[in-house]
């Protein structure tokens, strides 16, 4: 029971790491990876892992410029998992970028962040960089 409550707060919890096959895409391409769970100290139910395509945006606020985290696509990756102490999953998937994704420009960061919704728990997250190039029109002339 008390490493229940443990993992609840992310103390001995289930952890995520998610692997790509590579870490430069261009728009429209297939991404090929897998999501690697790893059990904590306790059997946990999951209701489901999703995968985030994500960039920043600088915005105004009351004057001041303020980076915010902007999710671009969500991806459903499993739904209903239970992970049992110690075990190690791992779900592969293989989603399609899509053609609208900014390239990754200067200070534009884009990444994939995994997330794993565990009830009653803190929810473990993993991110992962990646590199977008600019297209043939986005290319000075």
């Amino acid at each position: 029971m008390f490493k229940k409550l443990l993992a609840s707060v992310g103390i001995g919890a289930a952890k995520v790491d998610t692997q790509l096959e590579k870490d430069h895409f261009v728009p429209g391409e297939d991404v090929h990876g897998k999501v690697v769970i790893q059990g904590g100290d306790v059997e946990q139910s999951i209701d489901s892992i999703y995968i985030f395509l994500m960039t920043e945006a600088i915005r105004e606020v009351d004057d001041r410029k303020v980076k915010e985290k902007v999710d671009l696509q969500k991806y459903a990756i499993a739904n209903q998992v239970i992970i049992q102490a110690g075990e190690t999953k791992e779900l592969p998937f293989s989603i399609k970028l899509p053609y609208h994704v900014p390239a990754s420009l200067g200070k534009l960061p884009i990444w994939f962040e995994t997330g794993v919704d565990i009830p009653m728990a803190l929810d473990p997250e993993d991110r992962d960089p990646i590199t977008i190039p600019r297209t043939r029109t986005l290319k000075k002339c």
